[in-house]
């Protein structure tokens, strides 16, 4: 159905040719679409590549440390460092070479909370093979957690450089842009395999997964449909409504009952009637064409 037939369609159910308010027929056939949509929603499917930078320090890096005078952490072409911390201090990188330490970088810093803390090794794109460390140091008593010393990039740029962390949180509504639920669990895609657990879902939009569980994921969720736009003259407008056409049927009653609710009332409720009727029967009639899932336990 496109947005000129609607619009047809709901201005014949007052017996006129046109509506008064072109506005008022935008906003209520987008309230519409989102409740029809309701009835089968849509969904959608988005792949997360989790793939966690190893760290040259393995497992030293993760518990909280408090710090009293020095600490130090070695790796080997080592491109970038992180790190997590807690209170006042200072950091130095440097470079084995011919027996001696030579300066690369450092850093202060100063925080009342856990603050992250990353930096390149390298200058202008370049980096020196060879024996680094990392040195904490300070006059006052601080806390580290999550050093990282990372012999690869995934970008250019310090920003660019990952936090350590042993959960990592993808948000499925800020990278899709149309996310209203997640409709099913989390499928490991190289196993195909349904996960029944090692995830978790934080405010019902946010998976979670552990360092350790390098993969693909595919992650199904129930999308938001398009809204309608407000352009040039509806009864011009062909773009097609985002709802399968059964759906789109029941459009014109719905949209027609929010606009009379405004002083037609006797109108708006028997409209309502009619698309609640129309709605039921189309619940009734639909049919998932998914195949049947089946435990062989007796090997038959």
């Amino acid at each position: 159905m496109t947005i000129s037939e609607l619009y047809s369609s709901v201005a014949k159910l007052g017996f006129e040719d046109t509506l008064e308010d072109d506005e008022s027929f935008f906003h209520a056939a987008n309230r519409a679409i989102l409740q029809i949509n309701a009835l089968r929603p849509q969904r959608a499917v988005h792949i997360i590549n989790h793939r966690p930078l190893p760290n040259a320090i393995g497992a030293l890096g993760w518990s909280v440390v408090d710090v009293y005078e020095r600490l130090t952490f070695e790796a080997d072409d080592v491109k970038a460092f992180y790190f997590e911390a807690s209170g006042r201090g200072k950091y130095v990188v440097e470079l084995l070479e011919g027996g001696d330490w030579r300066f690369v970088t450092d850093g202060d810093f100063n925080s009342t909370g856990f603050s992250p803390v990353r930096g390149l090794v390298g200058r202008d794109g370049e980096f020196a093979r060879g024996r680094y460390r990392l040195r904490f140091e300070g006059d006052y008593v601080y806390s580290l957690r999550h050093v990282a010393l990372y012999q690869h990039l995934v970008g250019p740029d310090p920003e660019d450089i990952p936090a350590y962390e042993q959960f990592t949180r993808y948000d499925i509504e800020e990278r899709t842009g149309d996310f209203l639920a997640l409709s099913d669990v989390p499928i490991e895609v190289e196993g195909y395999n349904r996960m029944s657990c090692g995830y978790d879902i934080e405010d019902g939009r946010v998976l979670v997964l552990p360092y350790e569980s390098r993969g693909i994921y595919k992650v199904t969720y129930n999308r938001r449909p398009e809204a309608l736009v407000y352009r040039n003259e509806p009864l011009e407008d062909e773009r097609r409504i985002d709802l399968d056409e059964d759906l789109c049927a029941l459009m014109p009653l719905l949209v027609a009952s929010f606009l009379c609710l405004d002083g037609e009332e006797g109108k708006a409720a028997h409209y309502l009637s009619l698309y609640q009727t129309e709605a039921v029967n189309i619940e009734r009639r639909a049919r998932s064409f998914a195949p049947m899932k089946y435990n062989n336990v007796t090997n038959w």
